[in-house]
């Protein structure tokens, strides 16, 4: 099994022995005296103090220890870490420091985290603050050992919606390295103040989840992200999948009405939609389980979902929630999305077991490029 969504809890200021001054001292000495948390200085902060998991017993990824851990706890195989501090990347003003935190990050987990033989890969995270610093990020570290996913943070503040040419500079980096393009979804409201303003619980911000995917999702497919770069394999994390299916019909639609607007469309927009990848988490809490059914035939889901925890968050699903909410799928189909779909859409290099999986799931058909 290949959970595409661990979050390690990182902190920066062990980073700052891979960096060169001035940054090296100053994320050395971070602290509220200097730089407020990168979440900012009202978020809501509490999620873990109330809910399912019991932190002091089950382990929170603080350590490269404790990574071991909890692939043992949820029985995974394989975990692709993801930051959690850079979750809130995008609401850093200031673009120099976005750019070394990333930097920092993936030297961290380079030298201290990550094992592919044991299955411990990361993600490369970018700050859309600089396309073409990033794009050299992409160019320097793609190719090391352990780095499966590049990864883009979906809530907050950006210069432009991702569908913008803007951002061609970092997708020509990643279509070339060969590696997936992650689009992390993250907390907005109440404090976030993007798409969760005035909101005013934790289960309401969940909201946010959804809608940054889907501002986003528009954006992509109608500005011709796919056709610009139709070797960019896309991967929309941590939003569900009830919404998939309704922003599909509904931008298939409006785009029948008014193509004139979208000229570098060469199909619907929901053609474009079934070729991108989606994570499970969080299966929704549905009272019939045959919406299940309706929902991953609509999105081709044997084929596009990939199994993902979200750990150790408390809103995480154990692997069993797919055998739960898709029980009526064969072994064969549950297998692909635990584990198969993922061997062929990460870089897994040193993984023994994904070549295992690639060799049994080997007639699936491969998907993730635009649809012909």
């Amino acid at each position: 099994m290949i959970d595409l969504d661990v979050h390690y809890y990182e902190q920066p200021r062990e980073w700052a022995r891979y960096l060169d001054e001035p940054w090296r001292t100053r994320i050395a000495a971070w602290s509220a005296d200097y730089y407020a948390p990168i979440e900012g200085l009202g978020r809501t902060a509490d999620a873990h103090l109330q809910g399912r998991i019991d932190h002091d017993q089950l382990p929170e990824l603080h350590r490269p220890d404790d990574v071991p851990r909890a692939m043992e706890y949820l029985g995974i195989d394989c975990m692709v870490l993801l930051p959690n501090a850079l979750l809130a990347l995008n609401h850093i003003s200031d673009r120099r420091r976005a750019l070394v935190l990333c930097r920092g990050y993936v030297e961290h987990m380079l030298e201290r985290v990550v094992d592919p033989a044991r299955g411990i890969f990361t993600t490369l995270c970018l700050a859309p603050h600089d396309p073409f610093e990033s794009a050299r990020l992409v160019e320097r570290y793609a190719a090391a050992d352990g780095v499966c996913s590049v990864c883009l943070m979906t809530d907050g503040p950006l210069p432009f919606p991702f569908g913008d040419q803007y951002y061609d500079p970092i997708y020509r980096a990643v279509a070339e390295s060969g590696l997936p393009l992650l689009f992390h979804s993250g907390f907005g409201g109440p404090e976030g103040g993007f798409s969760g303003l005035g909101l005013q619980s934790y289960v309401e911000n969940h909201l946010a989840f959804v809608i940054n995917q889907q501002v986003q999702i528009t954006s992509v497919v109608m500005q011709g992200v796919p056709e610009r770069h139709p070797d960019l394999r896309l991967v929309w994390e941590e939003a569900g999948i009830f919404w998939i299916p309704g922003l599909m019909y509904r931008l298939d639609t409006e785009y029948s009405r008014r193509r004139s607007d979208h000229t570098l469309l060469r199909q619907p927009p929901s053609e474009y939609m079934k070729g991108f990848w989606f994570t499970t988490q969080p299966l929704e809490v549905v009272p019939r389980p045959e919406y299940f059914r309706y929902v991953l035939e609509m999105i081709d889901g044997q084929r596009t979902l990939v199994f993902a925890s979200d750990w150790p968050h408390s809103d995480f699903d154990h692997p069993s929630a797919v055998a739960r909410s898709l029980g009526f799928l064969s072994p064969r189909e549950r297998q692909q999305i635990l584990g198969g779909n993922a061997a062929r859409l990460l870089r897994l290099r040193g993984f023994e077991a994904a070549s295992r999986l690639l060799a049994a799931g080997k007639e699936a058909e491969h998907v993730g490029r635009r649809p012909s």
